[in-house]
């Protein structure tokens, strides 16, 4: 949400690619995957859900924890996809 300049509580597709010029990948269509409802903007609980989803992904064992393996795991396969180091949830 830090890149909601606004401060609406919402993050627009504008707000979304300027905060995101430094990431890997093309923002604009990493907002389309977060912007579930299309309505033209992510909120709280978009970003929640694509969080929730990628530590689904990450937590291999599904014991609620992320080990370093995990996380370095789960990084080799995103580069392994051609993700680069980001996936949904901007990480």
């Amino acid at each position: 949400m830090a890149a909601d300049t606004s401060h609406d509580g919402r993050v627009s597709r504008a707000e979304f690619v300027a905060a995101m010029t430094n990431g890997k990948g093309d923002p604009a269509k990493r907002f389309t995957r977060l912007d579930r409802n299309g309505d033209g903007f992510v909120d709280r609980p978009e970003i929640d859900t694509a969080a929730s989803k990628r530590f689904r992904r990450l937590d291999i064992n599904a014991d609620g924890r992320l080990t370093r393996e995990e996380r370095k795991a789960g990084h080799a396969s995103a580069v392994d996809r051609g993700a680069g180091s980001t996936d949904d949830a901007g990480e």
